[in-house]
């Protein structure tokens, strides 16, 4: 262990988690290691390199690899050095006491080069290397032939154990606080012992599991070795990385965790699944036990291939989960038109408690709060949905869930109410319309290898000491519910996406009849144009914005059409309706879009046009409008021609409030028509007191 010696009331598991396993300064005794800088000088060494190869360790640390181990793997080396190769494994043959040697080599990069980890390969070997061929068949196979995920890890732990010999073969999944379970175990010539146990995520510390997700396989053939130490060249002092190593020593804590347990000799291999340390796949011998580099090879390719086909059979199902409770879901939802007649669904029975499992739901919806199932303990709804709203609004927006309702906040934590755990979904960015599921505490009997403690020898305060029993100890865990699962989490965000679309669609009918009725107080049905009312109010900004410009003016032009009632009798209201629209349109065309187009009724409009100079412009607005009106009208098979007499008022010649402009107008309009039609005439300017 490293670091300051704790005091005795400081020892607790996680001295553990700070020991630095990634550097033993030794090795396991069934290969060599030499460190080899990029210059092709051997930096480490280990120190039963005598054995192997030509040179003591002593002496070859500090010379060149050729020197040490012979041409051929220099020559390899330099080659992996210079094409800045990764981890790499071949075979060679290197100069050993008894004249050469074919060695295993697997090649693992170091900051200042490459590490050498060699193995005597036997020509026992051989035949494994054959075996590899109809052992990659036998896998295949058995991946196509699995039905669901766990008939997966059975039918490769089964294959393992065959490939391997090791007496037990266990599948070790971890937990989201990295505890462990056993859920698969093949035994060969023993009892099994572990299945459904659970294991303290203490076992296995926080290092110890960043390596497994780093270092995909790790090998102990005899946990009664003798560490081997590294030879360290002078004025070394980093010490050797060997997270990526095979050889690496192993914890005395960890070697006697193993001698507790009973076992000689491990074989692990990760279980990756979307890139996150889901388990492992874990062999245990009762003494020592070998496995062959191809074996082991193919121990870490069935690995690495049980974590791909996991991976896709639990999202299969989880998605055959979550269809079927979106299935149902939809059926619900299709049953109503909107939100608040969900509600009353949600009310009238017990269909969605079921779906989750859950002892109460509560919807927030539209200001209105709707508990169906176990009513809800006095002050817990408002703080419960805070937090976790708080917690979604961190995560993005989408559901959060937690099995321990008591951890989220010390209020919670106080109570000792019937709730355990909870899945929140917000609907509104606000956090005023949710859906809440809430799960009753469920005691759990957990069945742990063992009593989940490790000890300290008071003798020796600076050493921990693992747990020596791992026969089957069960502890009632209460605080908890039973957790969420992904399908319900799915279905959750899949009800929610209904309620956020029905309350989209309700706004979405709410506002389009506020709109229309707003339209409506102030438009004209028939035109659109603007009515009477916003005409009044266009008039008096008009008048605040030319009393501001400091020069410039605005005009009303008071429209009355000639010759349209004869189209009427004629032709009948729809073809006079036509007849206005038709010309309502020219008329906004002739205009700018800045420009107030009004319809007073009847046959009668009204132009606001801001920003004149003077009276003359508004004279030739006027002259465009005449013009516009002249053209035929082409309503259906007819070309109907009408004219108009327009009134001018210009603002500030004639002063006023808005009534009063637009009666200067209509005056002006009258003189127009008394004065033969199909023209204009200004209103005289307000006399100066």
């Amino acid at each position: 262990m490293s670091g300051p010696r704790p005091a005795p009331e400081d020892i607790n598991l996680t001295n553990c988690d700070r020991e630095p396993i990634h550097v033993p300064g030794s090795i396991q005794p069934f290969g060599v290691l030499l460190a080899v800088a990029r210059d092709g000088v051997v930096e480490q060494i280990s120190a039963n390199a005598g054995d192997w190869l030509r040179l003591d360790p002593h002496a070859a640390v500090g010379r060149r690899l050729e020197e040490v181990a012979g041409a051929g793997l220099a020559q390899r080396v330099a080659s992996l050095l210079a094409d800045g190769a990764g981890r790499a494994e071949f075979d060679a043959t290197v100069g050993c006491p008894a004249g050469a040697c074919d060695v295993v080599v697997t090649a693992s990069p170091y900051p200042r080069g490459l590490i050498l980890e060699l193995e005597e390969d036997r020509p026992a070997f051989r035949d494994d290397y054959i075996r590899l061929f109809r052992l990659q068949d036998t896998l295949t196979a058995q991946l196509e032939q699995a039905r669901s995920s766990q008939d997966l890890m059975e039918r490769v732990a089964r294959l393992i154990a065959d490939v391997t010999g090791f007496h037990r073969t266990m599948v070790y999944r971890f937990d989201p606080d990295w505890n462990g379970d056993i859920i698969v175990e093949e035994v060969r010539g023993v009892a099994a012992r572990f299945l459904g146990h659970h294991f303290p995520h203490t076992d296995i510390p926080v290092q110890a599991r960043a390596l497994y997700a780093r270092n995909r396989i790790r090998v102990i053939p005899d946990r009664a070795y003798v560490p081997v130490p590294l030879v360290v060249a002078p004025g070394s002092a980093e010490p050797l990385d060997l997270s990526d190593t095979l050889l690496r020593s192993v914890s005395p804590v960890h070697l006697q965790y193993l001698a507790n347990m009973g076992v000689g000799a491990t074989l692990v291999m990760t279980l990756m699944v979307e890139e996150v340390l889901w388990g492992m796949l874990v062999c245990h011998h009762e003494g020592a036990h070998a496995v062959s580099p191809p074996l082991r090879r193919f121990c870490d390719a069935a690995a690495r291939a049980l974590s791909l086909q996991l991976k896709q059979h639990l999202e299969v199902e989880t998605a055959a989960e979550c269809r079927r409770l979106c299935g149902r879901l939809d059926q619900i939802a299709e049953r109503h038109l909107d939100a608040s007649a969900f509600l009353d669904d949600v009310a009238a029975g017990p269909d969605l408690l079921a779906l989750w499992g859950a002892e109460t739901m509560v919807v927030a919806l539209h200001a209105r709060c709707t508990v169906t199932g176990r009513a809800l303990p006095p002050g817990v709804e408002a703080p419960l949905v805070a937090t976790l709203f708080a917690q979604a609004q961190a995560q993005g927006g989408g559901a959060v869930h937690t099995a321990r309702v008591h951890e989220l906040t010390p209020d919670l934590a106080a109570r000792r109410d019937w709730i355990g755990g909870a899945l929140l979904v917000p609907l509104s960015p606000d956090g005023e319309d949710y859906l809440l599921w809430l799960r009753a505490e469920r005691p759990l009997q957990v069945r742990w290898a063992g009593k989940p403690d490790k000890h300290t020898d008071p003798a020796r305060v600076d050493e921990l000491t693992p747990r020596r029993s791992f026969e089957l100890w069960v502890e009632e865990v209460r605080g908890s519910a039973l957790p969420w699962g992904a399908a319900e989490i799915g279905a959750a965000e899949h009800l929610a996406q209904h309620l956020r679309a029905k309350l989209a669609s309700d706004l979405r009918v709410a506002l389009e009849n506020e709109s229309t009725l707003r339209r409506m107080a102030t438009h004209d049905p028939l035109t659109g144009l603007p009515n009477r009312r916003l005409l009044m109010d266009r008039i008096q900004t008009a008048q605040g914005r030319a009393r501001r410009s400091g020069g410039e003016g605005f005009a009303l032009l008071f429209i009355d059409l000639d010759n349209f009632k004869p189209i009427n009798d004629a032709y009948g209201h729809a073809e006079g309706d036509a007849v206005l629209k038709a010309i309502s349109a020219r008329y906004r065309e002739a205009l700018r879009g800045a420009d107030t187009l009004a319809r007073l009724g009847g046959d009668e409009f009204v132009a606001v046009v801001e920003g004149l100079e003077d009276e003359a412009e508004a004279e030739q607005v006027a002259r465009k409008l005449l013009a516009a009106t002249a053209a035929p009208l082409p309503i259906g098979e007819h070309a109907h021609r009408v004219g108009a007499s327009i009134g001018v008022c210009y603002f500030p010649l004639v002063q006023g409030s808005p009534e009063e402009l637009l009666r200067a107008a209509d005056q002006a309009m009258y003189a127009a028509k008394s004065a033969g039609r199909g023209r204009y005439r200004l209103a005289p300017a307000t006399p100066h007191t």
